[in-house]
């Protein structure tokens, strides 16, 4: 499965398998995912660069609760 979701595709690689860890269901993770992104895209005037940006990317896909795992 391919995660394209344009500029966030260099990130896409390191977030997924952290994601994976809390939920095994892979459309849980893809709109886990997107949701990250377009959260991020929306703060971006906020971020002030004084971090890693897949620190941010991942302090904001963290933020959600995972979903239970059947």
């Amino acid at each position: 499965m391919r995660f394209g979701l344009g500029a966030g595709e260099a990130a896409t690689p390191w977030l997924v398998p952290r994601l994976r860890r809390w939920c095994r269901n892979p459309e849980l993770v893809r709109d886990v995912l997107q949701k990250t992104f377009l959260t991020t895209w929306k703060a971006a005037a906020n971020y002030r660069g004084s971090g890693a940006a897949l620190g941010w990317l991942w302090a904001v896909a963290a933020a959600r609760p995972p979903a239970p795992t059947p």
